[in-house]
């Protein structure tokens, strides 16, 4: 699966449902490569058990894997997060009953 279509798919945290921001799509907390976004993440780590909700191993001081989007690269992601967003909105107003009782 390639990188991008991997991203497409997971758009939303698991925990929260929020949108993944820009740089929470190369943000991996966990070795085992269950991605969710920082902000639960912090919450998990100060408020909570601190281990992972998929493998239940603790979380370490900084995440697994974390690389910094550089400039062009949120571009190109705000860019495809933009289109799925117009495309759900399109999707959802087409099925709004509310649509044709105008």
């Amino acid at each position: 699966m390639s990188d991008s279509s991997q991203h497409e798919e997971q758009i939303e945290c698991p925990l929260c449902m929020e949108p993944l921001d820009v740089d929470d799509l190369s943000f991996y907390p966990c070795s085992c490569g269950y991605q969710i976004c920082r902000f639960c993440w912090h919450r998990i780590r100060t408020d909570e058990n601190e281990l992972c909700p998929a493998c239940r191993k603790a979380y370490s001081e900084n995440p697994a894997d974390f690389t910094p989007l550089s400039q062009e690269q949120v571009k190109l992601w705000s860019r495809i997060l933009m289109k799925m967003n117009l495309s759900t909105l399109d999707q959802n107003l087409i099925k709004s009953p509310f649509l044709f009782e105008i």
